[in-house]
């Protein structure tokens, strides 16, 4: 199996202040982008039901999105 390219470095978000804040939910939050990625079906999917529902959906679009990709990748 062949490495995908990297074309861009995001460094995770950082509550560190917070008590209960860990690096590995980003950790966990980047391995789910990764798998999704390396699954053309699934992201051939996304992307077919992401650009109608931005077009149908002006104000609520990213809690809209947020919970379809919750049920997605669940």
């Amino acid at each position: 199996m062949k490495a995908r390219k990297t074309f861009h470095y995001r460094l995770p978000n950082s509550s560190i202040s917070q008590p209960d804040w860990s690096l590995a939910q980003e950790w966990n939050n980047w391995v789910v982008i990764e798998e999704v990625a390396d699954d053309p079906q699934k992201l051939a999917g996304m992307c077919a039901q992401y650009l109608p529902l931005k077009q149908d959906t002006l104000p609520g679009f990213e809690s809209k999105w947020v919970q379809q990709t919750e049920q997605w990748l669940s």
